[in-house]
């Protein structure tokens, strides 16, 4: 059991510490995505507050280069780094029960389900690196780190997120 747990933890943790996390938090109710980090450049989108962005790479003093997800597509563009609130400045949600498929935060009236399955391979198309043809470095096209390229052991199957009587599925 404990193993379990450790595995659902790692899979959380290897995304982590690779990237920034933060939520869209902005005076206007919104931000503006610009396609250079630049505040003359072309406006690509705009994301309301309370949106989830991530960024891997070195950033600018005044701009962030952000990735996201809207309707189930994967987009980029810059943000003003002012405009985004870092997820570790919010209340973490402590761990209230776990198996080895699944665990449960809750605190107050939020509650977080994360449950996982076996990785089943024959639903992913697979990228290889050209010159180690036995490491992975894409998965449906999108990139992948977590195993050092080796094959996962197990999958996301669902994230249940719950404000109150609210209750929103993804995955």
């Amino acid at each position: 059991m404990k193993i379990a747990v450790l595995l659902l933890l790692a899979l959380f943790l290897t995304h982590f510490a690779f990237a920034q996390f933060f939520i869209v938090s902005d005076k206007d109710g919104y931000v503006n995505v610009r396609d250079s980090a630049s505040g003359g450049s072309r406006i690509i989108d705009t994301l309301n507050n309370g949106h989830f962005i991530y960024f891997f790479e070195e950033q600018t003093d005044t701009w962030r280069k952000i990735e996201y997800t809207r309707k189930g597509r994967e987009y980029t563009g810059y943000v003003y780094h002012d405009r985004l609130k870092p997820i570790t400045d919010y209340d973490s949600i402590p761990l209230l029960d776990h198996d080895k498929n699944s665990a449960t935060c809750a605190h107050d009236s939020v509650k977080v389900i994360v449950t996982v399955q076996k990785f089943d391979k024959t639903r992913y198309r697979f990228t290889y690196d050209k010159d180690n043809k036995d490491q992975i470095v894409k998965i449906n096209g999108k990139p992948y780190c977590g195993t050092d390229g080796e094959l996962p052991k197990l999958e996301y199957r669902s994230i249940v997120i719950q404000l109150g009587s609210r209750r929103r599925r993804r995955l």
